[in-house]
């Protein structure tokens, strides 16, 4: 009975310390300039960041103890052509003057393999979140797969199967 309770406990350790990991993986790490946004507190603002594969407009408001962000992504027409959005996982870092991160959290997250054809994915996002003492900007940063496995777009007219991963670093 007592190993139980060890094994438990080992369990419910190791199981916490990979749920916060996300959180602390990035934190101290300096951002690139272009990864960052400026932020003003109060709100809501209106605010735009984009790369070469997406664009995220959203809104937010900041008051003392809650960040709240909600807005949309918009894929580049380089990843439109695909059939499939496998995954795409977006990242907010919370960042200090001098632009190194103290928090992040996940943003958004697609899912798994889904069809872009039929408006299968929801681009929207909204979220809330405690920011760090010594906040002065946000970041993002993210992860992505699209495919194609034929029908009318890319991988037919390549002759197979066409993939592409795409990711930005804070």
């Amino acid at each position: 009975m007592h190993s139980r309770w060890v094994w438990l406990l080992l369990l419910a350790y190791v199981l916490s310390a990979c749920a916060g990991a996300g959180a602390k993986r990035f934190a101290g790490r300096q951002t690139k300039p272009e990864s960052r946004v400026a932020v003003q507190r109060g709100g809501p603002h209106q605010a735009q960041w984009q790369t070469g594969d997406l664009t995220l407009n959203f809104d937010y408001q900041w008051e003392a103890d809650r960040f709240d962000i909600a807005g949309a992504v918009e894929l580049s027409p380089k990843l439109q052509h695909f059939t499939t959005l496998d995954s795409l996982r977006i990242r907010l870092h919370f960042v200090d003057a001098e632009g190194v991160i103290l928090a992040t959290h996940n943003v958004y997250n697609a899912g798994y393999r889904n069809s872009m054809h039929y408006d299968f994915v929801n681009f929207n996002f909204a979220k809330q979140y405690p920011p760090p003492a010594g906040t002065e900007m946000i970041g993002f940063s993210y992860t992505g797969e699209a495919s194609d496995t034929g029908g009318d777009g890319y991988a037919r007219r390549a002759g197979g199967r066409g993939e592409w991963s795409f990711w930005w670093t804070p």
